[in-house]
């Protein structure tokens, strides 16, 4: 998204609504309509706003030839590996609740609302990518499967999107009635798409077969029917499925590069700009000084094996302000990277990604609402690649709080372990102590 606008359709955008509103709505649950308190019927009109999306989306579609088989495989194969993907985003922010912020997140930066301003990579312009397609002859059943299908996929995001705007209960049966319009659709494109090729290959046979060949010698044929007792005692393999191809990296942005490892495999990890402005700050706060370089984007991470170049995997973080004069991005050990920004002039906030198995995991914290955790600049550290203590300072009281986190592997998420309190000076002398030996981890015994 260019900006974080609240709209649910491209009728909406003129609402003013801001981020900062959707997290205040869902944090009270009694104040979560702020687009349809007017509005008797919000579903109704919700429902109404998506399809004039979809008719927006349909007449910005610029028909292209894709007639070539070989063309339109590969657009086919490329539309249903995104589409999976966004399942897959899309199950993974569901975790954090049906009307939760992490959500909302995840759907704006998949969907792009908007035609004239969609990505590539963007729900909207695949659906777009869908319309008015010139395929194959033989394949004008199978597009137009394929256009219900991402067809209904956008429909899933818009509609989770707009139940988080609203309180009617409806939403949560239409959503259940697209997820098996989904899985219905997903066996058809599936059946469709093998039938095609199947008959390809019935017909690449069926010319092989047609060629005369020479008969075999007695000799030949022994040995062929040997191979052919031979080969029945080999075990079973698994075909291999090719790996997904990403595109190349564009080395003007990146906007931050870690060195990371992982037992014997070394990475570099990516903060990677999908879009991104730059800008000097012109009145100092909390955050950055007068003349401080800020950049400010939609961003993703990518995780790269050093000694083969090869991308192994990609997350997309959203939306996010870096100040390059701070220590906003960095390695916390090998396997930990910190994004933090700040919230006052002593506390920052801060997401925590996590490598393990040559992919990039977003870690949760599970007792904060929003996942994140809370710190005085530098004031977090990782031990053992499983505890992470932070320090936090109380202006009011002069009292600095000290939590223990625990990291959970299978869920990627943190949980409080312990915590503790203590009163200044002599927090202020710990603090110190703790910053300065990056081995020292304070405990009560």
């Amino acid at each position: 998204m260019k900006k974080w606008g609240c709209f649910v359709s491209i009728l909406l955008m003129t609402t003013g609504c801001s981020l900062g509103n959707v997290k205040e709505d869902v944090a009270n649950q009694k104040n979560r309509n702020p687009l349809c308190a007017a509005i008797d019927d919000c579903f109704t009109y919700l429902n109404e706003a998506t399809q004039n999306q979809l008719v927006v989306i349909e007449a910005n579609a610029i028909p292209e030839d894709r007639s070539n088989d070989k063309d339109y495989q590969s657009f086919v194969k490329k539309s249903l590996e995104r589409l999976r993907d966004y399942h897959i985003q899309l199950e993974q922010a569901k975790k954090y609740g049906l009307n939760s912020e992490e959500l909302l997140k995840t759907i704006e930066d998949i969907i792009e609302t908007d035609p004239n301003q969609a990505e590539e990579m963007s729900l909207t312009a695949v659906l777009t990518d869908q319309y008015n397609t010139v395929e194959p002859e033989r394949f004008n059943a199978f597009q137009d499967t394929l256009t219900a299908y991402s067809k209904a996929y956008f429909l899933l995001f818009d509609h989770h999107r707009n139940y988080i705007y609203s309180e009617e209960e409806d939403f949560l049966a239409t959503i259940k009635e697209i997820e098996q319009e989904i899985s219905k659709l997903k066996k058809e494109i599936d059946q469709e798409l093998e039938a095609v090729l199947l008959a390809d290959g019935k017909k690449d046979k069926s010319k092989n077969d047609t060629q005369e060949k020479p008969e075999k010698s007695t000799a030949e044929k022994a040995s062929s029917e040997k191979k052919v007792v031979e080969k029945k005692k080999e075990p079973e393999t698994k075909k291999q499925e090719p790996k997904k191809t990403q595109p190349p990296i564009n080395e003007d942005n990146i906007t931050f590069e870690f060195l990371a490892k992982e037992g014997n495999t070394d990475y570099r990890l990516l903060v990677y700009a999908i879009k991104e402005g730059i800008h000097r700050e012109e009145n100092g706060w909390a955050g950055a000084d007068a003349g401080d370089l800020i950049t400010h984007g939609k961003y993703k991470l990518i995780l790269v094996n050093l000694a083969t170049d090869e991308q192994l995997d990609q997350l997309i973080i959203g939306t996010h302000e870096f100040n390059l004069n701070r220590n906003d991005v960095r390695m916390l050990s090998n396997r930990w990277l910190l994004i933090s920004s700040v919230e006052s002039s002593n506390v920052r906030s801060g997401n925590l990604y996590h490598i393990q198995n040559g992919k990039i995991q977003a870690v949760r914290n599970v007792d904060s609402e929003y996942g994140e955790l809370y710190f005085v600049e530098n004031g977090i550290k990782v031990f053992d690649d499983s505890l992470i203590q932070t320090f936090n300072y109380s202006n009011a009281d002069g009292t600095w709080y000290i939590d223990d986190f625990r990291y959970h592997s299978p869920s990627e998420t943190l949980s409080v372990e312990s915590y503790h309190q203590i009163a200044s000076p002599t927090g202020n002398q710990i603090y110190d102590q703790w910053v300065n030996d990056p081995s020292y981890y304070y405990y009560e015994g």
